[in-house]
């Protein structure tokens, strides 16, 4: 067997440490640095993906850790008029944050990293209609609600126990303007299946949109006893 020469073999172990030293780098934490991408909401979680630029993202996101000044300037302006534009959102955004090693981060789902805001340095909002390949000129598609009603409606009638159903029914009745049959809708999904977070979410940010401050905190006190590491939960509840 041929033997390598030691001049062969120095410019070989260089690029592999060379390789390890980029590979750890990548792992580590970063502060206080500028991360440009998509940021996606999605009820009351937050994700980033880095580098992206419109409603075709891709990739593996950072879960986002918002903080008082990311909600002024982005979710500030989004559109209220009734609580699914509340829990849903597309921004083109550059950030100034803290990404955290690569680790272990569960909310709702699992996370390889977080990003925690310090600041934002720009934020505009897309209206991605729901699809990641839609472009982000294009307006969203109007919903009727009387026809998401109606479907509810029916949905109930087969399943009158479903929660589903009565969420979405909840949903209906917000956005054609009947506050408290929306409420009613709403808390009986929280009583059908207490066990997903999702329908405390809704009816919180129902009475977020109201401003009815004990009910909502209440609320939000009973979505967090079951999605506990949801950071825009804490957030909301210590603000």
């Amino acid at each position: 067997m041929a033997l390598v020469s030691a001049s062969r073999i120095v410019p070989i172990l260089l690029l592999g440490f060379l390789a390890l030293a980029a590979l750890v780098h990548g792992l580590i934490g970063k502060k206080n640095q500028t991360f440009d991408g998509v940021v996606v909401q999605d009820f009351t979680t937050y994700e980033f993906y880095p580098n992206a630029k419109d409603c075709n993202y891709r990739g593996t996101p950072y879960v986002l850790l918002p903080n008082e000044r990311f909600h002024e300037v982005v979710t500030a302006s989004a559109d209220t008029d009734h609580i699914d534009r509340l829990l849903h959102g597309t921004w083109r955004a550059k950030l100034n944050g803290n990404l955290s090693a690569v680790g272990w981060h569960r909310y709702r789902k699992n996370y390889w990293r977080e990003l925690s805001v310090n600041y934002v340095v720009d934020a505009v909002g897309m209206s991605c209609g729901g699809s990641q390949l839609t472009p982000p000129e294009h307006k969203t598609v109007p919903v009727d609600w009387k026809v998401e009603l109606a479907k509810a409606k029916a949905g109930i009638e087969k399943n009158p126990k479903s929660a589903f159903w009565h969420n979405q029914a909840g949903l209906a009745y917000d956005a054609l303007g009947d506050f408290e049959t929306a409420v009613k809708e709403l808390k009986l999904a929280c009583t059908l299946d207490p066990s997903d977070p999702m329908n405390y979410y809704s009816l919180y940010a129902l009475y977020k949109r109201k401003s009815m401050r004990p009910e909502q905190r209440q609320v939000l006190l009973d979505a967090l006893e079951i999605d506990p590491n949801n950071p825009l939960g804490r957030f909301r509840l210590h603000p």
